[in-house]
């Protein structure tokens, strides 16, 4: 049985991938938006964000949900993220993984989001929905 435990967020997300140049000034008001994620490497800027969050963006992949690995992970862990990956890619979900400080996000494709929670359910980890 998995020690760890997920929640499952309401909001549907979108990915986004930018020019190297942007800014995260540009968001009108960081603070008060649905802002999840922004990662600069391999010559982009990549950004998660729940599409309350209205990015511009020519690149973009729409219909992602977000499960959260409920508590704090230590960084010395060991197969936290394994436990719950495993049982996914056994049901062929494919998946985007964005770590925290905290813990670990991993987003689905929401018209995989049945096929993810039953398999995720199978091996023995909750799964609590509309959270925020």
């Amino acid at each position: 049985m998995s020690r760890y435990e997920l929640s499952l967020c309401d909001a549907d997300y979108t990915i986004y991938k930018l020019p190297r140049s942007y800014s995260p000034g540009e968001l009108s008001d960081p603070a008060s938006t649905y802002f999840m994620a922004l990662m600069y490497a391999q010559g982009e800027a990549t950004i998660i964000a729940a599409d309350e969050c209205r990015i511009d963006g020519e690149v973009k992949e729409a219909g992602w949900r977000r499960l959260t690995i409920d508590g704090t992970l230590p960084f010395d862990i060991h197969g936290a993220l394994v436990q719950v990956l495993s049982p996914l890619a056994e049901a062929e979900v494919s998946v985007l993984v964005c770590s925290a400080f905290s813990t670990d996000h991993i987003f689905v494709k929401g018209e995989r989001l049945d096929v993810a929670l039953d398999a995720l359910r199978r091996a023995h980890i909750g799964v609590k929905e509309n959270a925020a």
